[in-house]
C-alpha cells in the first residue's frame, strides 16, 4: 500500500517509477496489482524478448505507463530521466541483486532526476543496504558542495530517444521474416549461468514445421544422447533419448512419419530441438528419466516413481542376507541394513545378474538349509559375503563376459547420474576443432543430484604452438577465475551454481586463487554457505577412478562437439557471416547503405551531470573485432 501511494504521487507530478522485485513471478504479480489499483504498469524481466523489453522502456519514457516492475535492472542501458523513484522490494534479501554494488547501481537509475528518490522495503537494514545509503549520502554531499562552489544548479537531464531499429525498419523486418531460410548450423553458444535447458549447445531451428519444411539435421552427431524439443520461448516441450541423435531427430521430420496425436500437437508448437551427448545409450536412458521428473515436460508421459529403473539390493543387515530386485532405495533409519547396486535400465538385466549369482553360489538352497535344516548359519553368511565381494566388489580387471564384468556394464550409467561423487560437481574440459586454428572451447558441465543442471562454453584463442597441457591448464584457470564463477547467480531452482568439487581435465596452475574467487562470488549470493571446495584432476586408482573417468569422458565429448560446431561457423577464426560478407551485406541492405560498412565503431559514454565523462570504444573492421 505504501508503494502504491508513492507511485501515485509521482504519477500526479508526471514522473515515473521503477519497482524492483525479487523474482519474475513477483514482478508479474506486482504489475498486475498496480493495474488493479489504477496504476498503468507492466513488468520487465529476462523472460521477455529484446524487442519486448525495448518497447516496455519506451512506454515508460513516453508516459504510456507510469510504473515499470523489473527484477534485474543492471544490464539495461537505461536513459530514463523521467524516473524519480526507484523502489526496491525485499532489499534485505542478501544476494547478488541485493549486494552493495547492485543496490548502488539500481538506485542510480533515479540519479538523472532532481527529485530522484530511492526507497528500500525491508524488515531490517543489512550491511549492504547501510553501505549503499552511506555511500549515496556521501556522494550527494560532495556533489552539492561542488555545485555551490562553482555556481552550478542541478537539473534533470532530457534523455535521448529510445526508438529502436525494430521501429525504424519495422516494414523491412516484417518483409525479411517472410524470406527466412532454415540454417544448418547454430553458432550462438555464449551461455549465461542459467538453467541448462534455457540455452543448449546446439539447436536445429524449426520454421514452418506444419508445412513440411526441410530441416537441416546433417550436423547432428550420430551418437547417443538426450534431445529436447522446445517452443518459441525456450520452454521444454518434450525430452527423449536416442542411440543415434541424428536419425532419431530425422524420424520426427520424415514426411511419412506416423505420430500419435500427442506428438503431433507437440511438433506443431516446437520451434527448436537441442541435444546433450552422453557416453552411452544407458547414460542417455537414466539422464532422460531424471530430466523428465525434474522438468515435467507437458508432452512426456511422466513417470510417477522409479519402477522402471530398479536396483539390486543386498540385505546385509538380515540374519539370512540375500540379493533381490527393488524398485527404489530405502531411506531412513533402516537404510544401513541394505546395500544397493544400480540403477539398471531394464529388469531383464537385473534378472540376468541374479540368475548368474544363483548358478554360481546356490544361495537359495543353502539359505533354506540354514533356516530349516542342519546347515551352518555362519557358513551361509560367509558364502553370501564371498558372492558380494566377487560379484559387486571385484576389481575392474575382471575377464570380459564374467558375471562381475556384465554387472559393471549394466551399471555404467550410475557412475554419472546416480553417483554421490557427482552430487554437486563441475566437470571442466577443453575442446578443439579438427583444423589447425587457434580457437579452443572451455566447457563446464554442472552435475547436480543426477541432473546436468547447467552447461557453459567459452571460446579462447591459443597462440600457435602453445597448446601443451600447461597452456591448456592456464586457459582453464583464466576462464574459470575471470569469467565463469564471478558471473555466478543465485540458485536456479533447487540447485546451487557453485559446486563443492571441480574436476578438471588438466591440473590448474593455482587452485588456491580459484578457490578464493569462488568463495568471494559465492558469498554474495549464498552468504551462509561455508562448504569446502575441492579442485582436482581424475584419479588413476581408488573408488573414484571409474566415476571420474566417466564424468570426464562425458565433458570431453560435449566440449569437442561444441568446438566442432563453432569451427564450422568460422573462417580464419571469425564467423562465416563476417568473413564471407553475408552479415555486412545484410546490414547494408537493412540500413539502405550504398555498400557494406568496412568499419563500425561503437561508443558508450558515462558522466555525472555532464562532468567526469568516461568513454569506451569498440571497433569492427570488415566484420571482425579490431582489438585495442
Amino acid at each position: 500500500d505504501d508503494l502504491l501511494k508513492e507511485v501515485k504521487s509521482r504519477t500526479e507530478k508526471k514522473e515515473r517509477t521503477l519497482a524492483v522485485a525479487l523474482t519474475k513471478r513477483d514482478a508479474e504479480d506486482l504489475a498486475d496489482y498496480m493495474k488493479e489499483h489504477g496504476v498503468s504498469a507492466t513488468y520487465f524481466h529476462s523472460g521477455l524478448t529484446t524487442h519486448e523489453r525495448s518497447s516496455a522502456l519506451r512506454a515508460l519514457q513516453s508516459g504510456d505507463i507510469d510504473c515499470l516492475v523489473g527484477v534485474n535492472l543492471l544490464r539495461e542501458g537505461l536513459d530514463l530521466p523521467q524516473v524519480s523513484l526507484v523502489a526496491i522490494l525485499n532489499a534485505d534479501s542478501e544476494g547478488f541483486l541485493r549486494s552493495e554494488t547492485a543496490l548502488l547501481q539500481t538506485v542510480g537509475r533515479a540519479a538523472r532526476n532532481t527529485n530522484g528518490t530511492a526507497i528500500f522495503y525491508a524488515n531490517r537494514v543489512t550491511k549492504s543496504m547501510q553501505r549503499c545509503i552511506d555511500d549515496t549520502r556521501s556522494r550527494r554531499e560532495r556533489q552539492m558542495t561542488y555545485n555551490n562552489v562553482n555556481g552550478y544548479e542541478s537539473r534533470s537531464t532530457e534523455g535521448s530517444s529510445m526508438m529502436s531499429i525494430f521501429d525504424l525498419l519495422r516494414d523491412e523486418i516484417e518483409e525479411e521474416r517472410k524470406l527466412e531460410i532454415v540454417s544448418g548450423h547454430s553458432t550462438g553458444h555464449d551461455l549465461n549461468p542459467v538453467d541448462v535447458f534455457t540455452i543448449a549447445s546446439s539447436a536445429v531451428t524449426v520454421i514452418g514445421l506444419t508445412e513440411n519444411a526441410t530441416i537441416a539435421t546433417e550436423h547432428l552427431p550420430s551418437k547417443p544422447g538426450v534431445y529436447f524439443w522446445k517452443d518459441e520461448t525456450g520452454k521444454v516441450l518434450y525430452i527423449g533419448k536416442a542411440k543415434k541423435l541424428r536419425s532419431r531427430v530425422k524420424s520426427y521430420l520424415s514426411p511419412g512419419a506416423k505420430h500419435s496425436p500427442r506428438i503431433k500437437v507437440m511438433l506443431e508448437k516446437a520451434k527448436s530441438v537441442d541435444f546433450l551427448l552422453t557416453p552411452s545409450d544407458r547414460d542417455a536412458l537414466l539422464l532422460e528419466s531424471n530430466l523428465i521428473k525434474h522438468h515435467q515436460p507437458p508432452y512426456n508421459v511422466l513417470l510417477k516413481d522409479d519402477e522402471s529403473y530398479p536396483y539390486i539390493c543386498a540385505s546385509i543387515g538380515d540374519a539370512f542376507p540375500r540379493f533381490f530386485a527393488v524398485p527404489r532405495r530405502q531411506l531412513g533409519a533402516k537404510a544401513s541394513n541394505y546395500r544397493y547396486f544400480g540403477p539398471y535400465p531394464h529388469f531383464s538385466e537385473i534378472n540376468e545378474v541374479l540368475r548368474g549369482i544363483e548358478e554360481a553360489y546356490d544361495l537359495r538352497a543353502k539359505s533354506f538349509a540354514a533356516r530349516h535344516g542342519d546347515a551352518c548359519k555362519v557358513e551361509y553368511r560367509e558364502l553370501f559375503n564371498k558372492a558380494l565381494a566377487e560379484v559387486f566388489e571385484a576389481p575392474n580387471s575382471v575377464a570380459t563376459g564374467s558375471l562381475p564384468a556384465k554387472r559393471s556394464v549394466f551399471e555404467e550409467a550410475t557412475l554419472l547420474f546416480d553417483s554421490d561423487h557427482n552430487a554437486c560437481r563441475d566437470v571442466v574440459a577443453v575442446g578443439r576443432g579438427n583444423d589447425e586454428g587457434k580457437c579452443a572451447t572451455v566447457h563446464v558441465l554442472q552435475l547436480r543430484e543426477g541432473l546436468v543442471n547447467g552447461r557453459f562454453s567459452y571460446d579462447c584463442e591459443v597462440p600457435t604452438g602453445l597448446d601443451s597441457d600447461e597452456e591448456l591448464s592456464a586457459i582453464i584457470q583464466t576462464v574459470l577465475e575471470r569469467q565463469h564463477y564471478p558471473s555466478g547467480e543465485s540458485s536456479t531452482g533447487m540447485f546451487s551454481f557453485f559446486p563443492n568439487e571441480i574436476l578438471c581435465q588438466h591440473p590448474l596452475p593455482s587452485g588456491t586463487e580459484l578457490k578464493q574467487t569462488i568463495r568471494s562470488a559465492r558469498k554474495l549470493v549464498e552468504p551462509e554457505r561455508k562448504d569446502k571446495i575441492v579442485i582436482r584432476t581424475p584419479v588413476s586408482r581408488g573408488p573414484r577412478k571409474q566415476t571420474d573417468a566417466r564424468a570426464m569422458e562425458f565433458a570431453i565429448d560435449n566440449a569437442q562437439q561444441v568446438a566442432l560446431e563453432r569451427q564450422q561457423g568460422r573462417v580464419n577464426g571469425a564467423a562465416k557471416t563476417s568473413v564471407d560478407g553475408t552479415a555486412g551485406k545484410e546490414l547494408a541492405a537493412l540500413l539502405r547503405l550504398d555498400a557494406p560498412p568496412q568499419r563500425i565503431e561503437c561508443y558508450d559514454i558515462s558522466h555525472t551531470q555532464g562532468d567526469v565523462a568516461v568513454g569506451s570504444r569498440v571497433v569492427f573492421l570488415n566484420g571482425k573485432p579490431a582489438k585495442h
